[in-house]
């Protein structure tokens, strides 16, 4: 690893690494190292509990699994190698200004930017890697990707979520095996409604699969049992992947809610939820506790393949996303402080037909309650 001083000062590092990228690079194309790599960068395998260079040495495009693992912008412009290749990549160092790539309009001194899940640029907020970058040029790159100048930062709501005091994380991973009463072993099954099934089936280990009875309107609605509270500066973050069998007609409520019989006919006086109505295929968000709500339509499309839903709050801010991408900022003037969340799945089919919800992954991480 060597230092350039040249216009950027010392504080900028430059690290010679393995992109395993077959496509061109830019100069300022983000790059994540892959932690479970079983290769090194020869493509050698190399077992699990050895030492493996490859992932200290080879970097991918960003993904959700491995954007913690943030290890910097190329240092330079490269040619498509189909076998991939060696790039020199400047290295995260708070303070130092690097050339980045980005799709957002940039303000000097006030645009944060961080990496993208399946992207090689950065945009608009920085939950997912403990690195971000602040815009110190203002430039509208919002339509077309392109450089950006900007000063290396950490991330303040992955520090928050890191941090946290009393913080503990009540759901990381559905178990594995396919006879597991989901509602038994993890959640509060609150029947909202009739006909209930709610185990691991063979869809595939891990994967939860809620069946509702067969008649209009039949629900099922579930609550993890333990609860967790949101604050002045406590974190919490909440993830869940989820498909719906049919996109158009049934309804879905996913996120954090106070413990009540029927999220879906009338929202409680302390949530935070992804939601989607009968007769369309549109998700919304509501956010909301005594004193009124924040509805904003339209944020995202259903449709019959998983998508990830995430809630983040680091202590001061709402942030919501779906797969990956920034869908909103809600206000926080509605927002449920000081109450007893949990973590809620609701499904209730709009025809007379037996809906499904899947459930893949489930996060639920935050000061306990």
């Amino acid at each position: 690893m060597g230092n350039v001083s040249a216009g950027q000062e010392s504080l900028v590092h430059i690290k010679h690494v393995f992109a395993d990228v077959a496509t061109a690079i830019k100069r300022g194309y983000t790059f994540c190292y892959s932690r479970g790599r079983l290769t090194d960068e020869r493509g050698t395998t190399v077992a699990a509990s050895a030492v493996n260079s490859g992932r200290y040495r080879v970097v991918v495009k960003p993904t959700l699994a491995n954007i913690e693992d943030f290890a910097g912008w190329a240092a330079g412009d490269y040619v498509a190698k189909a076998d991939g290749q060696w790039i020199d990549i400047f290295v995260p160092v708070e303070g130092a200004c690097v050339p980045v790539y980005a799709k957002a309009s940039c303000t000097i001194n006030s645009t944060v930017l961080g990496p993208v899940p399946g992207q090689h640029h950065m945009a608009g907020g920085a939950v997912f890697s403990a690195w971000a970058v602040k815009a110190c040029q203002t430039v509208n790159r919002a339509t077309t990707a392109g450089e950006v100048q900007a000063v290396v930062v950490r991330s303040t709501a992955k520090e928050a979520l890191a941090s946290i005091s009393g913080y503990s994380t009540h759901m990381t991973e559905l178990p594995s095996s396919s006879t597991t009463d989901l509602a038994a072993t993890f959640l509060l099954g609150t029947i909202a409604h009739a006909g209930a099934i709610a185990k691991l089936v063979t869809e595939s280990d891990g994967v939860a699969v809620i069946t509702n009875a067969g008649a209009d309107n039949d629900g099922t609605q579930y609550e993890l049992c333990s609860a967790i509270t949101l604050a002045a500066t406590k974190a919490a973050y909440v993830k869940g992947r989820l498909k719906l069998n049919d996109a158009t007609d049934s309804d879905l409520a996913f996120g954090l809610a106070i413990t009540d019989s029927a999220i879906i006919g009338s929202v409680p006086n302390g949530a935070i939820l992804f939601t989607k109505d009968d007769d369309d295929a549109i998700i919304d968000y509501v956010v909301k506790n005594g004193s009124g709500n924040t509805t904003v339509t339209a944020i995202g499309t259903m449709d019959t393949s998983y998508h990830t839903y995430e809630i983040v709050w680091d202590g001061a801010a709402l942030t919501l996303y779906i797969d990956g991408t920034l869908v909103a900022t809600p206000a926080v003037t509605y927002a449920p402080t000081g109450l007893l969340l949990r973590l809620v799945v609701e499904l209730l089919n709009g025809a007379a037909a037996a809906k499904t919800v899947s459930i893949d992954e489930l996060v639920v991480k935050g000061a306990a309650a």
